[in-house]
């Protein structure tokens, strides 16, 4: 098994490029941090289409709030579901392959539910 990996998001096509390495490297667990305010209800539609990838991969994409366990987790099918991964991008075969290597995952948004602030995504290999 691989090892862990961490990364910051930024809303560029090396975060892409970055984080699919990260998944290629067969890492057990990638986390994406986050240094400015990203809100629960309006995550970035570039992390949207990671969270769409691993759904249409039938993985998991859950949401909790780690100081919170009474909130228990949150299904965030609703949410992603909204975006359609093809319309977000533009350079479908080489996004897609980059896509393509999340199927192995499946995430868990951590977030503050008092403020509804993203914390961190974790991407855990199935």
């Amino acid at each position: 098994m691989g090892s862990n990996a961490e990364l910051a998001f930024f809303d560029a096509d090396a975060f892409d490029s970055s984080l699919s390495n990260d998944f290629a490297s067969d890492a057990q667990q990638v986390h994406v941090t986050f240094a400015g305010t990203t809100s629960i209800n309006a995550m970035p539609p570039r992390i949207n289409a990671w969270l769409t990838a691993i759904q249409k991969s039938d993985g998991e994409v859950k949401a909790k709030d780690p100081n919170n366990p009474q909130r228990g987790f949150l299904d965030l099918g609703m949410i992603t579901g909204i975006f359609d991964l093809f319309q977000w991008y533009h350079e479908r075969n080489e996004r897609q392959a980059r896509f393509d290597r999340v199927r192995n995952y499946n995430a868990t948004v951590l977030f503050d539910s008092q403020g509804g602030q993203v914390k961190e995504i974790v991407f855990q290999r199935r």
